[in-house]
């Protein structure tokens, strides 16, 4: 998956998800961080052709508490309903969206 060798460059120890009953979460990634503890981030991948709404998102802030994570971004190589934007917004702290052009700007930087 592209996105686990991704996030394998930014030094993220990688593990990919397969089960159902995950919240959706596709990958977790672990960074080692001495000063400030391990991070936790949790990847949830969309590959649609129509835009992303609210459930998604609703259920990836329900993982990114179950799991505790640090940090959980869904990806899409599509985009977001203004409903999803808005959600994700409120929980700006704990979430973040990446749509079709936010993930090739961060495979670019990856290929750096």
């Amino acid at each position: 998956m592209i996105l686990a060798k991704t996030l394998e460059k930014f030094e993220y120890e990688v593990e990919l998800n397969k089960g159902s009953k995950d919240g959706g979460v596709d990958i977790i990634a672990i960074k080692k961080n001495s000063s400030f503890g391990d991070e936790r981030y949790l990847i949830q991948a969309k590959r649609y052709n129509k835009k992303i709404g609210v459930e998604p998102v609703r259920s990836l802030i329900w993982a990114h508490n179950e799991y505790k994570a640090t940090k959980s971004c869904l990806v899409t190589t599509s985009s977001f309903t203004n409903g999803a934007w808005k959600l994700a917004n409120k929980n700006r702290f704990q979430i973040e969206l990446k749509d079709y052009e936010k993930l090739q700007e961060w495979l670019d930087l990856a290929s750096k």
